[in-house]
């Protein structure tokens, strides 16, 4: 029987393709660098792309001849995110003071109303999205500080992510790679093999930022009927 970890056939073709995929993405990115690369979808998917892999390889479910490929991707991937930010220290500089506005106003607004005090969060967390994603370890940590604050404010515990991912945009693109995963664990694995594995992705799904309130509400009503059919299914 195949281990439940490993990832079947078709996905590690799936994720085959898409390393090489990210690789000549990275390879076809221009010289010169701006800011206004990391707001665009291209930039978006790439990244998202990256999160999804590292997460596999974090997990050891790629196979050994993507996972060396993948070593060398994330090699130029952080080689990237320096070059970027090196590109524009001042926006870097000026975004990290708006993001620790932001939390100061998430740890203030648990002084108010509860209504308001939600209102207030909702409008903090798209402010958050809409600020350029700068791709730097300090980013992390900001975005680290914004999701205590917020779940302090509103009283529930924290839980553990598997996915270091701040930024909606790329959040988004991250939940069709798992969607996209989920299709293929219901078609190839045997009943007790794919609830488990969906289990692991609603847990990665959960951990992860919501983008647009449409987009995601389609988004997991499409992973909760794959959820049900799998669950439907006779004993094997």
């Amino acid at each position: 029987m195949n281990n439940p970890k490993d990832l079947h056939s078709n996905h590690q073709s799936y994720t085959t393709t898409l390393v090489r995929q990210l690789d000549q993405c990275l390879q076809s990115l221009p010289e010169g660098l701006t800011s206004e690369i990391t707001l665009t979808q291209e930039w978006k998917s790439m990244i998202a792309s990256y999160e999804y892999l590292n997460n596999l390889h974090k997990e050891k479910t790629l196979n050994r001849t993507t996972s060396r490929h993948f070593i060398d991707v994330k090699s130029a991937v952080h080689d990237l995110r320096m070059r970027v930010d090196a590109h524009y220290s001042e926006a870097y500089s000026s975004v990290v003071a708006r993001r620790e506005a932001t939390i100061q106003q998430a740890i203030g607004s648990k002084h108010m109303r509860y209504a308001r005090r939600i209102q207030l969060l909702q409008e903090l967390h798209r402010e958050w999205g809409q600020l350029p994603s700068l791709m730097h370890l300090h980013e992390r940590a900001l975005w680290q500080r914004f999701k205590t604050a917020v779940k302090e404010a509103q009283h529930y515990e924290s839980k553990t992510r598997h996915f270091e991912v701040a930024d909606v945009g790329v959040a988004y693109h991250v939940k069709k790679h798992l969607l996209h995963e989920a299709k293929m664990v219901q078609k190839d694995l045997t009943k007790s093999q794919a609830l488990q594995r969906l289990r692991e992705i609603e847990l990665h799904w959960r951990n992860l930022p919501n983008a647009n309130v449409d987009l995601d509400k389609r988004l997991r009503t499409k992973l909760r009927a794959i959820q049900r059919a799998v669950e439907e299914r006779p004993e094997e």
